[in-house]
């Protein structure tokens, strides 16, 4: 399993940040390599997988979704697919170790784990091994390895809503990639705003 890169570092919120090629990242995520890398690595955006409701799929990428198992009520409705429950190696392992489906919606398995899955789909040994992401469903949503692995109750936490978290719960939230549409549940298509349109003259 991958280990979540440690030191993040706030950028701007409003707008994504890109690479030279063009590619778009996560705007508040910017991670550095624990092996002492003096490259920083930014974890990509799944633009694939949240800049389309369903409706608006292309058909090559629709297909692929379809062969995950996707539907329009699923797509529509992030963490509801029971494919997004799982962690990317085992989506892969489902697929038979082909990975051109998951990749065409995720790019690759970190931005999948955090993005999509939000490390739902790891057992709590390898939650523990990844110290900011332990740090933040542990210390700061108040998760134990009972309640992950379904034998107590999970944390009041989960019946928040975004408007009601502290500062502190938001930057933990942000930490497993989930921002407020994520949170609350809100259908992709109202993620997406309406192509502007200009007043007759």
């Amino acid at each position: 399993k991958p280990y979540h890169l440690s030191v993040v570092f706030v950028l701007s919120l409003s707008v994504a940040s890109s690479d030279p090629q063009g590619e778009d990242f996560h705007p508040s995520l910017r991670r550095k390599l624990q092996d002492g890398d003096d490259d920083d690595e930014l974890l990509r955006y799944p633009n694939n997988r949240y800049d389309n409701d369903w409706s608006s799929l292309d058909p090559a990428l629709k297909a692929h979704a379809e062969s995950l198992f996707y539907t329009q009520p699923t797509w529509d409705l992030e963490s509801r697919a029971n494919i997004e429950t799982m962690a990317y190696e085992t989506v892969v392992d489902l697929m038979g170790g082909d990975s051109t489906a998951i990749d065409a919606i995720a790019y690759n398995e970190e931005t999948w784990d955090c993005y999509i899955n939000h490390y739902d789909g790891y057992d709590w040994f390898e939650i523990e091994a990844m110290p900011d992401v332990a740090g933040a469903l542990r210390n700061v949503f108040g998760w134990t390895q009972a309640a992950w692995e379904g034998t107590a109750p999970p944390p009041a936490i989960e019946d928040k809503d975004w408007i009601e978290l502290t500062a502190e719960e938001k930057e933990a939230a942000d930490m497993i990639c989930l921002d407020e549409f994520m949170w609350d549940g809100v259908p992709l298509p109202l993620w997406i705003e309406p192509a502007a349109t200009e007043e007759p003259t």
